[in-house]
Formats: structure tokens, sequence, C-alpha cells
């Protein structure tokens, strides 16, 4: 069995690699799974709690946009608008 630095035993043949965000020692299958869960990063919708969080995050990131990606932003949620609301106007 390998040994790693804490003592901690694991399984011939696993790879034991450290986290290179937090480095915590890891089994390498772990990894990928580990960061998403722990190191939650970016604008995900998951992670903001109410609406209005939401919309100040699309607001951000339209922003940031460059000139073309705003234009195709605008008619994508135009046209994304028409279609689910055809009735209602977007203010």
């Amino acid at each position: 069995m390998d040994r790693i630095d804490d003592g901690k035993h694991l399984a011939e043949g696993s790879q034991v690699v450290k986290c290179d965000i937090c480095g915590q020692v890891l089994n390498r299958s772990y990894v990928k799974a580990h960061k998403r869960l722990s190191h939650k990063t970016g604008h995900s919708t998951s992670l903001v709690g109410d609406k209005a969080s939401v919309v100040d995050v699309v607001v951000e990131l339209y922003q940031q946009a460059s000139a073309k990606a705003r234009k195709e932003i605008l008619r994508r949620l135009t046209s994304l608008s028409d279609s689910v609301l055809p009735h209602k106007k977007v203010r």
C-alpha cells in the first residue's frame, strides 16, 4: 500500500495528487469532483440565491461583452422573449 504524508493508507495502484487550489491530498480520480464541489467559481445561477441576483449577473456579463456580442445577446433575448411571451412587452 502507498503511504501519504498524513499517514493514511490508499489501495495499491491509486494515484495520490494535491488539489492545485487548496493543497488537499486526494485520490486522482476524485480531484475533478472535489474542485467542482469545493471550489465553485464563475457566475452560476445555482450559486445565486434570488432572481435579482441573477439579473445582476446577467447585466454584469453583458457589460463585459464586446459590441458584437452585445448585439447577438440582444437579438437572442428579443427572439426568446417574443417566442415565450408573445402577448407581453419587455420593458
